[in-house]
């Protein structure tokens, strides 16, 4: 690669990983529930991480003959049915806990990166947190097929693998998946957009803080959410790896046949929480079009998410849609054809707009 994206992507990883050393020592200096504003003499983070290996350290041996198989078991994705249950989807989520690490970095098929090469207007689409590429796919078809634009579909990394390997990626991983793909269709398009749904949508935001886009279709952004063991996540990350996905979410995996993972890598929610922490700010540097798209029915981000949104940035052109039928997932809700024509009509409004 050039010397100038290598400057470049060093330059970013400095400011980003500041950012996140500041909100971190601001964020979890502390036990949940006695955070101060004075920073302790010792990490009290590494006390109770002991505290907790220490309890579970005797139950190591005696789940070690059903880790690997509880691990690989999930890990092929098995049938939905035997995920119904609450009871045993803990149960293997307990027994992952204890598992080996296993992490598999073979992308699955239909779950990679896709290009359609059109015009010199590029479309840079991105997925969501433990998604792949080919829930992008679809739309990125349509604005090709509709406008003659080109669209190509990013796999953030740790994605479309492994739990595992999702586990040891953070929030500089994930945006130097997008960053590549940006610095991608620079190389033959005058005009980059971005579309992306979800944690993809709050990248493509701190993206666009940073480098020149012509505008952002963002669905789903979370920008500040409440997650179950929020305040917790530091002390259990290391200990509780995996966490069971809900019955609906492996429901309409099934239905459509997505590649998705079926048990969520805590570490990497925790890295998604830092991530909005540093989005929240960053965002403020956003001057680009902005057209918001929010899920009715969303079960994970809080509609508010883009109401915060609207306030922080400094695009001149604001707007945004409620699809009130739709769930999170709203690429494959009752709503998706609407969404992607909707998707369409801004890009082509922008384009109008340049003359």
């Amino acid at each position: 690669m050039p010397n100038s994206y290598n400057q470049k992507k060093q330059e970013t990883d400095l400011s980003i990983r500041e950012q996140v050393s500041q909100e971190q020592t601001k964020l979890k200096s502390s036990p949940p529930k006695q955070r101060s504003s004075s920073s302790p003499k010792s990490n009290p983070r590494s006390k109770w991480k002991a505290i907790f290996t220490e309890i579970l350290s005797p139950y190591k041996e005696m789940f070690s003959w059903i880790n690997s198989f509880s691990l690989n078991f999930i890990q092929r994705d098995a049938p939905s049915a035997f995920f119904t249950s609450l009871p045993v989807q803990s149960l293997l989520a307990v027994i992952d806990n204890l598992a080996p690490e296993k992490v598999v970095r073979n992308v699955r098929d239909r779950a990679g990166p896709f290009l359609y090469p059109g015009k010199d207007v590029g479309v840079l689409l991105t997925h969501g947190f433990s998604a792949t590429a080919q829930e992008m796919e679809p739309l990125g078809k349509y604005i090709y097929e509709q406008l003659g634009y080109t669209t190509y579909g990013v796999l953030l990394k740790g994605h479309g693998t492994s739990p595992a390997d999702l586990a040891q990626t953070d929030m500089i991983d994930w945006y130097h998946s997008v960053y590549d793909g940006y610095t991608f269709l620079k190389q033959s398009c005058d005009r980059i957009y971005l579309v992306a749904h979800s944690m993809g949508a709050t990248l493509s935001l701190l993206l666009a803080a940073n480098e020149e886009v012509d505008g952002i279709v963002a669905m789903c952004t979370p920008i500040k959410v409440r997650y179950f063991m929020q305040d917790y996540l530091f002390l259990v990350s290391d200990l509780l790896k995996y966490f069971p996905r809900r019955k609906e979410e492996i429901e309409m995996m099934d239905k459509y046949d997505l590649i998705n993972y079926r048990v969520s890598a805590l570490k990497g929610v925790e890295h998604l929480l830092d991530l909005l922490e540093v989005a929240r700010e960053e965002i403020k540097q956003v001057t680009a079009p902005l057209f918001t798209i929010t899920a009715g029915k969303d079960e994970r981000v809080p509609l508010d998410n883009a109401e915060r949104i609207h306030r922080l940035v400094k695009s001149s052109i604001k707007k945004d849609y409620v699809a009130q039928h739709s769930p999170h997932t709203i690429l494959f809700g009752p709503e998706r054809e609407l969404i992607m024509t909707k998707t369409v009509e801004f890009l082509s409004f922008l384009e109008q707009e340049k003359g």
